[in-house]
């Protein structure tokens, strides 16, 4: 019979935890299986899982029970059973213990480092990193190098993510590791390419020119990983944003990006090449048509990053963006309520006129739907509209007046009361009618600082109408 289940915050069913109502006292009592002669690999195991659970979910531990545990669990190196051992290793990664005490388990990490079993090399590496202090790394280098141009991607990866976290630690031996991590770029593994890149760049991240001779070559003779060359773009990216005119290499190499086989590579291409400062309207059309294709896709996710990505290139080159707009009216009725939103917010700042009326009643339909976000960013873009058709000024303030009723959190209600602000002191005819709806929804504002703003709007300048009296 099945367990009862709890709600997420989709609405969906999830099945409870079988490690739900562990207590503390309980697990420190069965710890005491690890102190066996005959170590029994599942019971301990199993107790090691317990404990990690209890790290997890946030139990406090006193100094005196993580030393007793620290020590009993180092005892279990003792089993060769491979389960146990990994479930160790990520017990001795977790367990808050005292830097002193956690000294004494280096010798049977360094002996599991230099041994033959790659699932040991590896992980005892991730835990010396992890315990080691850094003025002690120095004595493993050597090895830690040794595992950088190893073989066996496993334990590159886990020598190179070493070094990436004693590097943030302050250890400044690490960047003597330059030759040996561009060397692991060559390794076929995609996840081996990825982080060595990622130490390459935090190695020379002080380095400007450093990391713009490593940018080039890297462009000239990129990775093949997918997200290693999704880390380059963006890493090309800084580059290019500090220059006054992107390098011409550089930009090809993004352009060229924009034809890659992998949609990720493709997108973050298309998204970086939007987003530098120094790009003309002529050097982003064919990051925007890749991104126009995207719109159709029947991947939620590619939909989603492609308005998104658009409705933020539109601020700045809407005239590029205008030829999308036959396929952002059919995400209009996206069953993805988000997907809309950006659409209609995005076709409302591509700024043409004739579509404002049918906008405003699509938006209407399904704006309960729509998180306050969102609807934030859909009331910018109404805002926007209307200070540029002045004419349109009945309809959007409309829409503004009926929002402001409707229910909503204090940040989207001051978003539209910012709105109708701004749009009061631009086109001084929308006064009267701007005052009169602050008036009705001070009636029954729960926002105590947004009345009073309100209210001092009232005073100030409702004397001033020619409504003054019923103001």
């Amino acid at each position: 019979m099945d367990g009862p289940k709890t709600k997420g915050e989709d609405g969906e069913n999830i099945e409870p935890s079988p490690y739900d109502g562990t207590q503390k006292n309980a697990v420190l009592h069965e710890a005491k299986c690890f102190n066996e002669k005959q170590i029994n690999a599942r019971e301990c195991s199993e107790v090691l899982t317990k404990l990690m659970y209890l790290i997890i979910q946030g139990e406090e531990f006193s100094p005196s029970e993580i030393s007793k545990v620290f020590f009993s669990v180092t005892k279990l190196f003792n089993s060769r059973d491979v389960h146990l051992r990994r479930m160790v290793y990520l017990a001795l990664k977790n367990l808050p213990a005292d830097p002193e005490e956690a000294m004494m388990v280096v010798n049977c990490l360094a002996k599991d480092m230099t041994g033959k079993t790659d699932l040991y090399r590896a992980n005892a590496i991730r835990v010396l990193a992890k315990i080691l202090h850094p003025s002690m790394i120095g004595s493993f280098e050597r090895f830690m190098k040794q595992a950088i141009i190893d073989k066996e991607p496993y334990v590159v990866s886990s020598a190179i993510l070493a070094g990436n976290h004693m590097l943030e630690s302050g250890a400044d031996s690490i960047k003597r590791w330059s030759s040996e991590v561009q060397e692991a770029l060559n390794n076929p593994s995609p996840m081996v390419q990825l982080h060595a890149l990622l130490l390459l760049f935090k190695l020379k991240q002080y380095d400007p020119l450093a990391i713009s001779r490593l940018a080039i070559s890297l462009a000239r003779a990129p990775p093949k990983g997918t997200m290693a060359q999704v880390l380059l773009i963006r890493c090309i990216a800084s580059v290019v944003c500090r220059q006054g005119t992107p390098d011409r290499e550089l930009l090809k190499f993004l352009q060229d990006k924009l034809h890659d086989k992998s949609f990720a590579v493709m997108y973050e291409a298309a998204k970086t090449i939007c987003e530098l400062p120094n790009i003309n309207r002529t050097q982003v059309i064919s990051a925007i048509g890749v991104l126009q294709e995207f719109l159709s896709s029947p991947v939620p996710a590619q939909r989603f990053a492609a308005v998104r990505t658009l409705s933020k290139v539109v601020l700045r080159f809407p005239i590029a963006v205008a030829p999308c707009s036959v396929d952002l009216e059919h995400l209009i009725n996206d069953s993805n309520r988000n997907v809309a939103t950006i659409a209609i917010t995005t076709l409302l700042r591509t700024g043409v006129e004739q579509n404002v009326d049918r906008l405003m009643k699509s938006i209407a339909g399904f704006m309960t739907d729509t998180s306050d976000e969102f609807k934030i960013v859909l009331i910018d873009a109404i805002k926007s509209l209307c200070l540029k058709f002045k004419h349109r000024h009945k309809t959007l303030l409309s829409f503004l007046s009926a929002s402001l009723r409707e229910e909503g959190g204090k940040d989207y209600k001051r978003a539209i009361m910012n709105a109708i602000l701004e749009i009061i002191e631009n086109i001084p005819e929308t006064k009267e009618t701007g005052l009169e709806q602050f008036c009705e929804f001070i009636e029954d504002c729960e926002f105590p600082k947004l009345s009073m703003k309100i209210l001092d709007l009232l005073g100030s300048e409702g004397p001033k109408t020619k409504k003054a009296r019923e103001i």
